[in-house]
């Protein structure tokens, strides 16, 4: 069967597109020939590959994206004849199981449809259907005993299109009397599905991140909070910190643990900035890939932080979230405990990283519950080319960003990174303490013995400060107040290393690592009289030179 995909990523959902099309690949009715029909205005799209088929779609804003979409499809009716069966998928859908042929639609019943996973165990009064008696999407309480998703659905090409061109001209009528139905598409999906035939997905086909369904889960559909939200990710807002209701509404959640045969879990807590969430995500990402295990991330403590959020979207990583709230983790832990004590079986095995490094992921097994700062290498030493590829994101196209790109690939450089900013407050500065210029002094020193000729890009977060600092220093540039993701990446770019006591430029050396690599990294990891969390005899790599 010849399949077409309908799927639309205008402005920041792009960012959705490349784990779709590699999950749908994988999982998605691997033995027929898909076709990817990918609305959208990024130009990277459907680069390569016959298969996927980019029309140009400049985003519409809302709710128009959402509301005008059968206007989208239309445009290309005379292309998706040529196909057995269309498929709508929203833009962040990922495949998590494999899916066969029981899910496509036939002479019975040419159209699919999913039962919404919010509303499968609600009485029909509860549906929050159309209820404008003057709106063409208008369904009388009680009218229809089941309410559909519209982010996925589809059907034989002939019966589809017609639901499209019929969902157009209800859309039309609407707009013309200034009516939009309370859920725009979804309003309408579900009028036009009123008395007719149509096979039924389940509930948990597809299920949110967060929810847990008494269904196999077959589709994840991705939190967009992980990725700035829905304000910014239809472009009403610039902005990508928490809004009030996300600072005072929290809404915890708990993963429930795989039933036994199942495909093991692996659950991380992420605490900290992003060098933090990196080195989390790292260790829990080479033992997930050692059990066989789906990864999760548990960002609650994220939520009450005022300064840290969730960071690793930057990556384009969109593993599963739970929010499991402050002191919830302590709570599991215990929880797990008691019942070994209790001679009963526990469903997670809750890992705390010791001061020092041990080989207690090495040696785990079952679901997993990882919490604590796991800094060292070797817990992901098995797995550092993965790593690697994962943590990667494209530079900024800005001016700025472009020039340093340039001055890094015009000579051997040496990353500077002089950590400033919040380390100065009393708190911090008692804590990690800033690095003396002594510090810096020998490690140029160093560098210049072993690679001489050698230029410096100094990176800062008090870039006026550092150019005082390092003014006397010959071929050092300062890099402007920029994006910290450009940072990291340019960090990554440079041939060599002088860090700070600081996650942050650690994983920028770490993700450079090529043959002959120089990196000093700083013995004062903590100021001073403060008591360290961990040890740091673990922490740098073997290469690397300690000052």
């Amino acid at each position: 069967m010849r399949i077409a995909i309908l799927y639309v990523c205008t402005g920041r959902y792009s960012i959705f597109w490349k784990d779709f099309f590699t999950s749908c690949e994988r999982y998605f009715l691997p033995e027929h020939e898909k076709h990817y029909f990918v609305f959208t205005d990024d130009q990277s799209i459907c680069e390569g590959n016959e298969r996927v088929h980019r029309i140009e779609q400049a985003p519409w804003g809302w709710p128009d994206i959402t509301l005008k979409r059968y206007h989208m499809f239309a445009g290309i009716q005379d292309q998706l004849r040529a196909f057995d069966c269309i498929l709508f998928f929203n833009a962040n859908v990922r495949f998590c199981r494999e899916i066969n042929d029981a899910c496509l639609p036939d002479a019975k019943h040419p159209l699919v449809f999913q039962q919404h996973p919010g509303f499968h165990n609600k009485p029909a009064w509860m549906f929050p259907h159309e209820q404008n008696k003057l709106s063409q999407a208008y369904i009388a309480r009680g009218q229809s005993q089941i309410y559909l998703a519209g982010g996925i659905n589809g059907g034989l090409s002939g019966a589809y299109l017609d639901m499209v061109e019929a969902c157009i001209k209800a859309v039309d009528a609407d707009l013309q009397q200034g009516i939009v139905a309370r859920w725009h598409d979804e309003s309408h999906l579900n009028k036009y599905a009123l008395g007719r035939s149509f096979k039924l997905w389940h509930p948990g086909f597809a299920t949110p991140d967060g929810r847990n369904l008494p269904f196999p889960r077959m589709i994840r559909l991705v939190d967009k909070r992980s990725v700035g939200g829905h304000d910014f990710m239809r472009g009403i807002s610039e902005q990508k910190t928490k809004t009030l209701k996300e600072r005072f509404v929290f809404r915890p959640s708990f993963p429930k643990a795989p039933a036994e045969g199942e495909r093991p879990l692996v659950l991380a807590r992420l605490l900290g900035g992003l060098g933090n969430q990196m080195f989390i995500y790292a260790a829990a990402y080479a033992l997930a890939r050692r059990l066989g295990a789906e990864l999760n991330i548990d960002s609650g403590a994220l939520q009450s932080d005022k300064i840290r959020c969730y960071e690793l979207h930057r990556f384009g990583l969109m593993d599963p979230q739970w929010r499991v709230p402050r002191g919830g983790d302590a709570l599991v832990g215990m929880w797990c405990r008691l019942r070994k004590r209790l001679g009963q079986p526990a469903p997670w095995s809750c890992l705390t990283c010791l001061p020092t490094y041990t080989s207690c992921l090495e040696q785990a097994s079952g679901n997993c519950y990882l919490t604590g700062y796991w800094q060292s290498p070797k817990y992901f030493d098995a797995c550092a080319g993965d790593i690697r590829a994962l943590f990667n994101a494209p530079l900024s196209e800005t001016p700025s960003v472009k020039e340093l790109q340039a001055y890094v690939a015009s000579a051997p450089t040496v990353a500077v990174h002089l950590r400033r900013g919040d380390y100065t407050k009393p708190q911090n500065l008692a804590k990690h303490g800033v690095l003396p210029l002594e510090y810096y002094e020998a490690a140029r020193s160093r560098i210049g013995m072993q690679a001489p000729g050698c230029q410096y890009l100094v990176f800062s977060d008090e870039p006026d400060v550092a150019a005082q600092i390092f003014q006397h220093w010959p071929h050092c540039r300062i890099a402007p107040r920029q994006d910290h993701m450009d940072d990291l990446m340019l960090m990554r770019a440079c041939r060599h290393a002088i860090i700070a006591n600081s996650s942050f430029s650690w994983w920028g050396a770490w993700l450079g690592h090529t043959e002959g690599q120089i990196v000093v990294a700083p013995r004062q990891w903590f100021a001073s009289g403060a008591k360290p969390p961990f040890s740091i005899v673990d922490l740098f790599p073997q290469h690397w030179t300690v000052l």
